[in-house]
């Protein structure tokens, strides 16, 4: 009974370990402006976590699905994309939580993409041009880009054509990547006359549109650096997605990092210069001037592991209750129920799935 009792413990020991190593895929990462606070999407709800570490914090609480997180200029408040009362609209909080405010009702699965100042979002929706703009009939794949007030209203449409991912400098230049197909964003290793490049847009009374990347594969998700003057970006080119800097003009970009194994998603820069993005289901940040190692597979950076989980519609999923099920299920056939170990068996079981339902995730940080 001794090694049955013993077993059972090394089995629950196994899960618990399992369920701290496994990945959180958390996805949608961003650094706000001041570089203090990242925002995230997780289990289809908005969270905030310090760069410096802490108590990760759930910021919308709601069944519909919430996603693509927005900091405004001031870092005070999130734009993010809701279907709570349908198709996806534009919402807008307090970093700390709060009632979120609806800015958009055109079921156009409006998605924000920028803050153009503190009174305006930019965001991305099918919501119908007039005609003369229309660049052909998509089915909601080529959406345009509209502007909204932070207190809602009638929105004014920028491009007709599709840009996604937009970032802003202080002059008002626009980095954005295009769209010119149908692909799946998450296919690998894409080379084709219809992958993503990098294009900047400097409006004016005469708006120039200038091209800046020409690899055949995926150049993505574009955010410019404090001078304004250089951008970072991600890109194929070398193998997997990973970051690179380039200014616009030059040929040749400079490869901050060299994963392997997975793809970079989801960069996002702050004003001090930190990057921050996601790898392997976790989420990173790189320090300014620290060039990028690779560490055969090792993962380096800042390693966002964990937060409170407080109820069980938000918590992993818990190897041990399966642990536990299974046991139960099996102990009762096999084993008489007058043997008393059964219930000591159950009692620690229960009360290792308790522990783990109810951790609270630390965050640690690896600065690079």
């Amino acid at each position: 009974m001794k090694k049955l009792l013993l077993g059972i413990a090394a089995v629950c020991l196994a899960g618990f370990t399992f369920a701290q190593d496994a990945p959180l895929w958390m996805r949608h990462s961003v650094i706000s402006p001041d570089g203090t606070t990242i925002a995230f999407t997780y289990k289809g709800d908005i969270y905030t976590v310090p760069v410096a570490g802490g108590r990760a914090m759930q910021i919308t609480t709601n069944p519909a699905y919430d996603t693509a997180p927005v900091w405004s200029p001031d870092s005070k408040r999130i734009a993010f994309a809701s279907d709570r009362m349908g198709s996806l609209d534009v919402y807008i909080v307090a970093k700390d939580g709060g009632e979120p405010r609806r800015l958009t009702t055109h079921s156009g699965s409006e998605t924000p993409l920028a803050f153009t100042d503190a009174g305006h979002v930019l965001f991305s929706a099918g919501i119908m041009p007039s005609a003369e703009a229309v660049v052909f009939p998509s089915n909601g794949q080529f959406n345009q880009v509209y502007r909204v007030s932070v207190e809602g209203g009638r929105p004014t449409m920028i491009s007709s054509m599709p840009m996604e991912c937009i970032s802003i400098n202080k002059e008002g230049a626009m980095l954005y990547q295009d769209k010119k197909g149908y692909e799946d964003y998450w296919r690998k290793h894409h080379v084709s006359p219809i992958a993503r490049d990098i294009w900047m847009y400097t409006p004016g009374k005469e708006p120039q549109y200038r091209q800046l990347t020409t690899f055949g594969g995926e150049d993505r998700e574009p955010v410019w650096a404090p001078d304004g003057k250089t951008f970072y970006y991600l890109s194929e080119e070398n193998g997997s997605f990973n970051i690179y800097r380039r200014t616009p003009g030059d040929a040749k970009a400079v490869q901050l990092t060299h994963y392997t194994k997975n793809p970079v998603r989801y960069l996002s820069a702050a004003t001090d210069g930190r990057l921050c993005y996601g790898f392997d289901g976790e989420i990173y940040t790189l320090l300014p001037g620290g060039e990028a190692q690779n560490r055969g597979g090792e993962t380096a950076g800042l390693k966002m592991r964990e937060f409170f989980i407080g109820n069980t519609e938000k918590t992993l999923a818990n190897p041990l209750q399966k642990v536990y099920n299974l046991l139960s299920a099996r102990l009762r056939v096999a084993v008489p129920r007058k043997w008393q170990c059964l219930r000591m068996v159950r009692k620690w079981l229960s009360f290792c799935a308790a522990m783990s339902t109810s951790l609270q995730w630390n965050i640690r940080l690896r600065s690079r």
